[in-house]
């Protein structure tokens, strides 16, 4: 019986230890993809302000970079205090140094798109008298439905913005001036993969699968995950796959892709490339159906449009009709744009007693 116990405990061990590696990197893995998940969430977060800036800040890179930058701080340790929040502003700039030099940081900007310039764009000055080109912005409800694109109209969409003939689209785009006051950034960030044994599993046999390294056989003690195949992966994330850390050692990052679009607060101003940050053209074979945005899409323009008349006053009641009259001192009526605003006399003045 004895005997029996100790072949029992013998056995169970030998189970457990052929079992607790996939146990081991199930558990490391659960925690990995949640991290992900965090840095995803609060890059999404730095990449909303990021656009928020850019909205207000003519599209510059400078000010996409500086609400870029901003955004990142609760990433990057936040904190309670003006100390800790440089600290965290600090980390996020180290950050951004590294990345947008290695490559794992890079922003595109989608819309407005060279092809909208072409189209809408007006010569101004700046608030230092410099000349600058632009897509004009102030007066848009008015601009969208009369200005008449640089390169010519290829055609008119409908909005209820712009009853009639609707909103002239600009043949060079495919953009009405309203889309071209979109601004549409695409962030393509490398979230590290910072968890011992997993961050080299993961990222070596993602880094083979993009291309990035030759494909060898992944092992943990006993356990042979086999090779990773070579699936033709995007070879631009090989920066990310291959990232090292301050002192050169590999860092894996994982990249993580998202997009934001705002409008326009300023008008927009044309940018010239620098290396993080790209302007890229409008691919007249990205998208063959459906309202165009840059590369992407958006809803139809009557999806931005105020409420119809008819949902706002299902009654019909006119301008004339609105007689609600108010009697009595300080009375007002209201309806009739020939009736005056009657102010009641003066009362007495208030007097106050007190000590």
């Amino acid at each position: 019986m004895k005997n029996g116990i100790q072949y029992q405990r013998g056995a169970t061990i030998v189970e457990f230890a052929l079992i607790a590696p996939a146990l081991i990197l199930a558990g490391l893995g659960l925690v990995q993809v949640g991290l992900v998940f965090h840095g995803k969430s609060a890059l999404n977060f730095a990449l909303q302000e990021a656009a928020r800036s850019g909205a207000a800040g003519n599209a510059s890179p400078n000010s996409i970079e500086h609400g870029f930058l901003r955004g990142l701080i609760p990433y990057t340790g936040g904190g309670l205090n003006a100390g800790d929040l440089a600290t965290a502003l600090a980390s996020a700039t180290t950050e951004f140094t590294r990345g947008s030099a290695e490559g794992w940081i890079r922003m595109e900007q989608l819309s407005p798109t060279p092809q909208s310039f072409s189209d809408w764009q007006e010569n101004a000055v700046d608030a230092n008298g410099n000349a600058v080109v632009q897509i004009p912005n102030a007066n848009l409800p008015i601009l969208r439905c009369t200005r008449t694109p640089n390169s010519g109209t290829s055609g008119y969409r409908n909005s209820t913005a712009c009853p009639g003939s609707g909103e002239p689209v600009g043949s060079n785009s495919e953009q009405t001036l309203a889309d071209a006051n979109l601004l549409k950034l695409q962030l393509t960030y490398g979230v590290r993969l910072g968890i011992p044994i997993i961050n080299r599993i993961v990222g070596g046999a993602l880094a083979m699968a993009a291309g990035c390294k030759a494909p060898t056989a992944q092992k943990f003690g006993l356990l042979n995950m086999g090779t990773p195949a070579v699936g033709g992966a995007d070879s631009s994330a090989c920066a990310a796959y291959n990232a090292v850390d301050a002192s050169g050692n590999p860092d894996p990052r994982i990249p993580v892709s998202l997009a934001v679009t705002v409008r326009m607060q300023s008008p927009a101003r044309s940018a010239a490339n620098q290396g993080w940050f790209q302007v890229v053209a409008r691919n007249r074979d990205a998208n063959t159906s459906g309202v165009r945005l840059g590369n992407g899409t958006v809803d139809d323009a009557s999806q931005f449009a105020p409420l119809p008349v008819a949902q706002l006053n299902p009654n019909g009641v006119t301008l004339g009709a609105d007689t609600q009259n108010r009697t009595g001192t300080g009375s007002t009526e209201i309806g009739d744009p020939n009736q005056t605003e009657t102010l009641g006399a003066p009362g007495p003045p208030i007097t106050c007693t007190g000590h």
